[in-house]
């Protein structure tokens, strides 16, 4: 995987990471700090989706909030909010940061989190890697209209592939002739959606971003694909 130039930071921290009295401990803990886009338009514009390391401090949407330092005063309308799409109904869970925390949604193992903030930012996620866990993937040719069928999915910071074809590889995602599923990236200065269909030339295959969840689309055969364990380096 690239990262964006002088706008992400990778550093490893062996042994222990220790966030907001949370302490993690892992072979090797790491630091990303991601940049987050803000500017005036309506969603997706300016959607952030990040991917949250699979070992992580921030068990509920209110966590990640205070560790991303999204504003969480003032109007509704000018705070940070985290969200989170559940994939077998297609809708968001929201959490606008500074509410009562008993609002605040749990984080999801695996899953990738959406970020909006009402300035632009650059903030750190702290976590580590768990090597055994596989992502759960849900959807099939028959599950109907997006966003419904939707997983948007945090990618390890050292998978093994660079661009979205890899993905589409080594998750065993469907590529025949028939509902071929693909992989996605919001770009979030426009909104727009940068899609690779599996078994497509290579050549059109994006690159993946550290720090940025990617959407998978599994259009297959009934039952759809098994759970993903991401191979990395």
């Amino acid at each position: 995987m690239q990262g964006r130039a002088r706008a992400l930071v990778l550093s490893f921290v062996a042994g222990v990471i220790a966030l907001g009295g949370l302490a993690l401990g892992s072979n090797m803990g790491f630091q990303i700090t991601v940049p987050i886009a803000s500017g005036a338009g309506v969603s997706p514009k300016y959607d952030n989706w990040l991917s949250i390391p699979l070992n992580n401090p921030y068990p509920k949407a209110n966590s990640l909030c205070a560790g991303l330092g999204l504003v969480s005063t003032g109007p509704n309308a000018s705070r940070g909010v985290v969200s989170r799409l559940i994939c077998s109904t297609g809708v968001l869970a929201n959490y606008t940061c500074g509410s009562a925390t008993v609002g605040a949604f749990a984080l999801v193992k695996g899953e990738g989190v959406k970020v909006r903030n009402p300035v632009a930012i650059s903030s750190p996620l702290f976590g580590s890697h768990d090597p055994t866990f596989a992502i759960p993937l849900c959807g099939d040719c028959f599950t109907g209209a997006s966003p419904k069928g939707e997983n948007w999915v945090s990618v390890p910071y050292h998978f093994v592939g660079k661009k979205a074809d890899a993905i589409c590889k080594d998750a065993g995602l469907y590529s025949g002739l028939l509902c071929k599923s693909v992989v996605s990236r919001l770009i979030p200065s426009s909104g727009g959606l940068a899609n690779y269909t599996c078994g497509s030339s290579t050549l059109g295959a994006f690159t993946l971003t550290i720090g940025e969840a990617v959407k998978i689309r599994v259009n297959g055969p009934a039952g759809g694909v098994g759970p993903w364990v991401p191979s990395h380096w």
